[in-house]
């Protein structure tokens, strides 16, 4: 495939405890197919080169259902041994990319969130091109309040990007900002090799915050670009999928399809 084409890590090593379900999150199906399905399959419809999953919870079972659904290593597996966070989800796939050169763009997702589509990644892949950052992201303004990540601009609503405050690490002035983060980033490889060295734990879950990239970049060079999809179509099975899905069980439904919310 040609260099132009992105790379994606598909971050899925989460437990999903809120979901109080043994199963895998990332396994739960939505319209008779598991979530993260969904994700590789916009992937590959957005031209990527080279998918990788980075598993955890459950991660022979994933790797298992990935395995019979795209056909044996056609999705590579990185493993996440602990739960450090999402940086360090994705410090784990580095060695899958470590052949790639540092012009190559990587695009992050979730393996929870099934309705964010091919054309969504491909602009988020435009944007990053166009970055002097060499960074985009996907923001989104939700109908209500959610414990999203905020981004913080300067001198308001309309000024540069300089970061991303996570919702725990927030005060009540960052909280009521409107832009949250919708957890999908594209970065060249380079800058990603560059900064993820540079993430620290010193927050209030004690992690590794992949968002920390975003004032790496705004520090570095030109501030990050945010491009803004629908809520529902970056929305992640915990946080708007899961709490319809049980409301439509408790109604009688069985399959909680696309177009019903």
């Amino acid at each position: 495939m040609s260099s132009d084409s992105p790379l994606v890590l598909i971050m899925a090593a989460g437990m999903g405890t809120r979901m109080k379900s043994e199963r895998a999150k990332v396994l739960h199906e939505l319209v008779g197919r598991p979530m993260i399905c969904w994700v590789v399959k916009a992937a590959r419809a957005a031209g990527a080169s080279k998918v990788v999953a980075i598993l955890g919870h459950k991660a022979q079972t994933v790797s298992s259902v990935l395995d019979a659904t795209f056909g044996a290593g056609a999705v590579e597996v990185a493993l996440q041994h602990e739960q450090r966070g999402t940086g360090h989800a994705v410090q784990s796939a580095m060695p899958s990319l470590a052949s790639e050169p540092d012009d190559r763009i990587v695009v992050i997702l979730s393996g929870d969130a099934p309705l964010l589509d091919s054309a969504r990644i491909s602009e988020l892949c435009a944007a990053c091109a166009a970055s002097p950052a060499g960074m985009a992201l996907l923001s989104t303004r939700p109908d209500r309040v959610m414990p999203y990540g905020r981004l913080v601009r300067e001198g308001g609503a309309t000024g540069k990007l300089l970061k991303i405050v996570e919702w725990v690490d927030a005060g009540e002035d960052v909280r009521q900002l409107a832009d949250c983060n919708a957890g999908f980033y594209a970065v060249r490889l380079g800058h990603l090799r560059r900064d993820l060295a540079t993430l620290r734990d010193d927050n209030a879950k004690g992690e590794l915050y992949l968002t920390d990239l975003v004032a790496c970049a705004a520090r570095a060079a030109a501030p990050p670009r945010s491009t803004r999809p629908s809520p529902r179509s970056a929305a992640s099975m915990t946080a708007w999928i899961w709490p319809r899905w049980r409301r439509w069980r408790a109604a009688g439904s069985t399959s909680p399809g696309c177009a019903r919310a």
